[in-house]
C-alpha cells in the first residue's frame, strides 16, 4: 500500500507532478534514498528547492516531509536508475498525462448527472485496473530480483553466470572483464586484478592431469549481484539479435 500524500500540490497548479513517495514505491526504492536522491539533484542543478514540501502519512500512519516533482525534474531523477525502474516511472508518467481535466456536469439535469455517474464508474474500473497491472509489474520485479539472489550457486563464473541473462554476448564477457582493469589472464584461466579484489571475485586453483595448476575466476553472491546490474543497465556485452529484454532463467549448472 502506498503511504498518502496529505497536502499533494506543489510547483503550480496547472503542471503534473509526481511525488518521491511514489517514485520510491514504484521503484522499490527507500524513500529516504530517493529524498537523498532529490537533494544531490537539487545541489547538482543549482536548485535552492521547491517552495513547499507537501507531507505524507507512512505505513505506520506517522507524518513526514516528501518532494513533489515535475516531469524534467523526474526524468533527470531516474536517468542514474536501472533500466527497468526508469521504465515504470515513464510509464506513469504517461497515465498521468493521459488523465483529462475534471469538468463538472450540470447535476441539475438528471441525465446529464446519470450520464456522468457511469463514466465516473468507468474511468474508475478502468484506472483500477491500470493500477492493479502497475502493481503486478513492480511485484514481478521484485521477485525475479530475489528469485536471482536466491538461485544463485557458489562456483559460477561472470560467463557461467551469464549464460542465464538474455541476449549476453558469453564470447566477450571475459574480454570485457578485462577491458575494466579487474581481470587479466594467466598462463591457464584468469586471475583477478588487485582493482578487482573487492569482494566480488575469488579465485580458484585447479590441478591438472600434467603437474601444473588452472587458475579459474569465479563470482561471489556481492559479484553476482553487481553483474546483475552492470546487465539491468546495459552494460555488458550482447549479441547483435538479443531482442532488448531483460529476463533470465533460474541457474541450474554450477560451471
Amino acid at each position: 500500500m502506498m503511504p498518502i500524500l496529505k497536502n499533494p500540490t506543489i510547483v503550480n497548479e496547472d503542471e503534473l507532478t509526481m511525488s518521491s513517495v511514489e517514485i520510491a514505491y514504484l521503484t522499490g526504492k527507500k524513500h529516504k534514498n530517493v529524498m537523498r536522491d532529490i537533494r544531490n539533484m537539487f545541489t547538482a542543478l543549482q536548485i535552492g528547492g521547491l517552495k513547499s514540501e507537501p507531507t505524507y502519512f507512512n505505513q505506520q500512519n506517522k507524518e513526514g516531509k516528501c518532494y513533489c516533482l515535475s516531469k524534467e525534474l523526474t526524468l533527470t531523477l531516474v536517468s542514474g536508475y536501472s533500466i527497468q525502474m526508469r521504465h515504470l516511472i515513464i510509464k506513469r508518467w504517461l497515465e498521468l498525462e493521459q488523465v483529462q481535466p475534471i469538468v463538472l456536469p450540470d447535476f441539475n439535469n438528471p441525465v446529464v448527472a446519470a450520464r456522468a455517474w457511469a463514466t465516473s464508474v468507468e474511468a474508475s474500473l478502468k484506472l483500477n485496473g491500470v493500477n492493479n497491472k502497475l502493481k503486478c509489474e513492480i511485484k514481478q520485479l521484485k521477485i525475479d530480483n530475489n528469485m536471482l539472489e536466491k538461485q544463485f550457486s557458489a562456483g559460477l563464473t561472470a560467463p557461467g553466470f551469464c549464460r542465464q541473462l538474455n541476449g549476453v554476448n558469453l564470447n566477450r564477457v571475459s574480454g570485457w572483464l578485462m577491458d575494466k582493469n579487474l581481470f587479466y589472464q594467466f598462463k591457464r584461466g584468469y586471475k583477478v586484478k588487485r582493482s578487482g579484489q573487492n569482494g566480488r571475485f575469488k579465485e580458484e586453483i585447479i590441478p591438472c592431469s600434467d603437474g601444473e595448476f588452472s587458475h579459474k575466476v569465479v563470482l561471489t553472491e556481492k559479484g553476482a549481484k553487481w553483474l546483475y546490474g552492470q546487465y539491468l543497465n546495459n552494460k555488458l556485452p550482447m549479441k547483435k539479435d538479443w531482442d532488448g529484454k531483460f529476463t533470465h532463467d533460474l541457474f541450474q549448472e554450477v560451471e
